[in-house]
Parts: structure tokens; C-alpha cells; sequence
């Protein structure tokens, strides 16, 4: 990740303009006041973090990154992090090396809308959407394939039974963080945060995997991933051979939460213009892991028995809120 910052001064910067809430078109051209709206970035206001410590913020809550993120204290760094607009919630649920990868790029947290989606892939071959309606149903569908599993593959009952059938309890979602535009000024600079938890499986199981796609004008500068057991990290390896999305793997039998960041880039001629970034989470049954298939805005797996999740988000480009 590219690191920004200032070394002894612990400040933070953010950027953007003044009547930026008031710059956006509905549409992705891009008038001259637009820009000269968003150009507007050079008006700070000092934010005390506590008696030691301040930061300064550009007038659109956006923050640059500091180098020395490890003199920080704790609490220094959950209210730098509160500055970027994320809540106790999200900042809890952080690892540490997620919490610092933050703070150290810096930007600020935009507002997105997501919505995420359940399916499951079961042994004789169909795929069940999962809702409300539906959920116990399915729930013993997926019971009954993981006893047949378990049958199949010589594990026996006792082996399993400390564990709930309710195998893949999972939670995820996005965060989408803005640090201004490029240095020529014709590409605003985002990061997909997309951070995952499952609960252990009861059965031995393949790798997990792990997707997120973008529309076809993005361009990825960069793209990282770690997973996680307690508070010990370990960087992932990322697939980057698609220009729409990454992915990477995840071992749940042996870690419990990881991140995939990816920076990208959008042109400033789609100012205004509604925009979304999707992730899909795959988890086996079965020792066999399913490949990663990336198009625009678009993640895909192989044939597989076992739970997939989808989320996607939305927002306006160029804009801290989701009402530019």
C-alpha cells in the first residue's frame, strides 16, 4: 500500500471542497464549475484527538496518512479513526494491521449502500436462494448433505459432534474509503476495504475464496490481503490477473477473519455518476476449493457443494455522502 504522511506532527489531512455537496451532476459528464469545485482543497480546520495530539482535516472529513502509526496509542487510534467517520463497531471488529493500513493511507469513509445475498449449493447439484422464508428449510438440507459427507469421507460422528451443523456462520461487509485525486488531477483515488468472518467448519473443507469486482473504467493500483486467528496476521497472496476484480483464498479451518483491500482509481469525468463494487464469498463442504472467475462488476465460481454469499455496494463518485 502506498504510504502517505507527515512523520513528527501526528496530523492528519483530509481533502476536498467547500461546496463540494453542491458539485455533482446527475449524470457522468463533467461541467467546468464541477471541477473547479472539487479543485477547492486547500481549506483545513485543526481537530484536537486529546492534549497531545490534533489533526487537521480538509473541509470534506478526508484524511491523510501518518508514517510513525506505531507511536500511536490505542485510543489515539480509534479517534483518528472516528475523525474518518467509521463507529465503534467497525473499529472494534479491526484488525490491527487493518486498523494501520488506515491510518497510514489515510482518506475518509463515503457513505455506500449494500445489500448482500445468501445461496446454497448442495450435493445433488441445486442452488438454493436463501431468505427468511426459506431459511429453516434449507438449513436441513444442508444438515443432511454434511451427515452424507461426513459418512463419505470416514469421519464419524463423534468427531463432529462438538461442533453446531450451523457450519459457516458468516458476517462481511465493505468499507469504501476516499483519499482525493491523483496528482494530475483526472482520477479520484478510492480503496475497497471487503472484510470477512466465518466460523470454523466441522468438517475438513477446501480453501475458501474470496472475490471483488468493479465496473470496466476502474483501474486497480494496488491490492493486498490478510487473514487472521486471534490477533495474529498473515498476509495473503492475491490474484490480480483480472483488470475488473481480484481474489484470494482463506483457510477456515485455520483462521477466522481476514480483509482484502484494493486500491483503485476512477477518472474525475465520472463525477456525480452512481457507481458500484461487488465481493462473493465461497465456502466448501468439501475439500474441493472452486475457481475464481472475474468480470465487470461480476465474481464467479465453479461448481461447488457449500454456502456462497454476494454483497454489493453502491455510491457517487466524487462524493463523501451518499446525497452529493
Amino acid at each position: 500500500m502506498k504510504k502517505k504522511g507527515i512523520l513528527a506532527t501526528l496530523v492528519l489531512l483530509l481533502s476536498f471542497s467547500v461546496n463540494g455537496s453542491n458539485a455533482f451532476a446527475s449524470d457522468s459528464s463533467t461541467s467546468e464549475v464541477e471541477l473547479n469545485a472539487l479543485t477547492k482543497i486547500d481549506i483545513v480546520q485543526k481537530k484536537a484527538i486529546d492534549p497531545y495530539l490534533s489533526v487537521d482535516k480538509y473541509m470534506d472529513g478526508r484524511v491523510v496518512g501518518i508514517e510513525n502509526v506505531d507511536i500511536l496509542n490505542e485510543n489515539q487510534k480509534t479517534k483518528i479513526l472516528e475523525e474518518m467517520r467509521f463507529n465503534s463497531e467497525e473499529i472494534d471488529a479491526m484488525p490491527e494491521q487493518l486498523k494501520n493500513d488506515l491510518l497510514e493511507s489515510g482518506g475518509v469513509k463515503v457513505e455506500i449502500n449494500t445489500n448482500i445475498s445468501e445461496e446454497y449449493h448442495s450435493l445433488d447439484g441445486k442452488t438454493y436462494v436463501v431468505n427468511e422464508k426459506n431459511k429453516e428449510l434449507i438449513q436441513n438440507i444442508k444438515s443432511a448433505d454434511l451427515k452424507e459427507i461426513q459418512k463419505e469421507s470416514g469421519l464419524s460422528t463423534m468427531q463432529t459432534a462438538k461442533n453446531s451443523v450451523n457450519d459457516g456462520t458468516f458476517s462481511a461487509y465493505h468499507a469504501l474509503m476516499y483519499s482525493g485525486k491523483t496528482s494530475n488531477a483526472k482520477e479520484f483515488v478510492y480503496s475497497y476495504v471487503t472484510y470477512y468472518t466465518i466460523a470454523p467448519p466441522i468438517i475438513p473443507t477446501g480453501n475458501d475464496k474470496i472475490g471483488t469486482a468493479w465496473q470496466a473504467y476502474v483501474t486497480r493500483t494496488g491490492a493486498t490481503a490478510y487473514n487472521y486467528r486471534g490477533n495474529s496476521g498473515y498476509q495473503g497472496s492475491v490474484d490480480v490477473s483480472s483488470v475488473y476484480g481480484t481474489s484470494t483464498s482463506f483457510n477456515s479451518e485455520f483462521y477466522t477473519r481476514g480483509y482484502m483491500q484494493n486500491n483503485i482509481n476512477i477518472p474525475v469525468t465520472y463525477v456525480g455518476l452512481t457507481t458500484n463494487f461487488s465481493s462473493s464469498y465461497a465456502h466448501p463442504y468439501t475439500p474441493l476449493s472452486p475457481a475464481v472467475s472475474i468480470g465487470p462488476l461480476a465474481v464467479s465460481f465453479s461448481s461447488f457443494i457449500g454456502s456462497q454469499w454476494t454483497w454489493g455496494s453502491s455510491f457517487t463518485v466524487g462524493s463523501t455522502s451518499l446525497n452529493p
